[in-house]
């Protein structure tokens, strides 16, 4: 089978197109509070999984350790360490043998955490928690 030039530059032009419009494009977020917001669309996407009775699968984050704080939050450079030993529990959702559990050390977590720094959004984290185990 012979291609023209024509018909070869309008096959690979729809190859790109098709695949970026089916693949998306991770974007990290840009300060801790976009961070903030990106981690709770996740946890909410683990908590649906679960209750669907599908796998907790690990997608692209960005680590809160190291990220600026943004003029909606006050400064958190005291809590970097806890950040990147948050970021690392984080991690083991994906890797433990019992995700729910781990994911529940998480919100627990997460909650003790806005207790002291942002109380706002308690009520949220604490509806994530996994209550049948």
């Amino acid at each position: 089978m012979k291609f023209t030039l024509p018909s070869l530059l309008i096959l690979l032009s729809s190859f790109f197109l098709i695949q970026s419009c089916s693949s998306e494009r991770y974007e990290p977020a840009q300060d801790l509070r976009e961070a903030m917001q990106e981690r709770m669309s996740d946890v909410v996407r683990l908590r649906e999984a679960y209750d669907n009775g599908e796998p907790m699968q690990r997608r692209e984050f960005t680590r809160f350790a190291g990220l600026p704080n943004s003029e909606f939050v006050d400064d958190v450079s005291v809590y970097q360490a806890y950040f990147e030993i948050f970021d690392d529990m984080y991690e083991e959702i994906f890797k433990s043998d019992a995700p729910e559990k781990q994911f529940n050390i998480i919100i627990q977590s997460c909650y003790a955490c806005h207790q002291d720094v942002c109380p706002g959004p308690l009520r949220a984290i604490k509806r994530l928690e996994i209550t049948e185990l």
